[in-house]
């Protein structure tokens, strides 16, 4: 089935240019909205995404239509290699049907690929960075180690821990892995 997408960026602007395009090129059934592109939230897009079965085309006038920057198209092209959902662009072309097609999804997945690669570049530097300035990175604490000290004084008094690790609102295992935390810390400041 081939399932066509139209999109404008404004409600003044007309859908009806891109509807007679689909149509004249085989759309069987066409999602429309005016949304911007940079808009994440566009609904007939996600619908039509989540509507479209393996071996569907979906049918754009343009490749910006489905998204304005770069990284979308190529999350929303990603979906549709995965999914085995053919892609054809009028304005290019762009046929996923044909070797050359084909070829463009391959060059789209290796520009994805190197777009990872530099978020997880980014992000790697960005933790060294903070790590040399003495930042915390992480999750932070959800309980503080007064907290969990308390629980220890209710033990050490006679108390149940699981009762204690209520009454303060501490999991066992997270009253356990901070106990340990605080072990290893102590031990590295005997070392030093």
């Amino acid at each position: 089935m081939i399932i066509g997408y139209a999109r404008v960026s404004t409600n003044g602007q007309s859908l009806d240019g891109q509807k007679e395009e689909l149509l004249k090129n085989g759309a069987q059934y066409i999602y429309q909205e005016k949304k911007s592109g940079k808009n994440l939230s566009r609904l007939a897009l996600q619908d039509c995404l989540e509507n479209l079965r393996a071996h569907d085309t979906l049918m754009v006038t343009k490749l910006d239509r489905l998204g304005r920057n770069t990284k979308d198209a190529l999350n929303i092209l990603d979906h549709l290699k995965q999914n085995e959902i053919n892609l054809k662009i009028l304005d290019t072309g762009i046929d996923t049907n044909t070797p050359m097609g084909k070829f463009f999804y391959q060059l789209q997945a290796m520009f994805s690929e190197l777009e990872r690669n530099y978020i997880l570049e980014r992000t790697a530097k960005g933790r060294e960075k903070a790590k040399r300035e003495g930042k915390l990175t992480g999750r932070p604490r959800k309980y503080s180690d007064e907290r969990i000290k308390l629980v220890m004084e209710d033990i050490i008094s006679g108390l149940d821990i699981r009762e204690s690790c209520k009454f303060r609102g501490v999991s066992v295992s997270t009253f356990y892995r901070r106990i340990g935390e605080l072990q290893k810390a102590r031990q590295k400041e005997n070392v030093i």
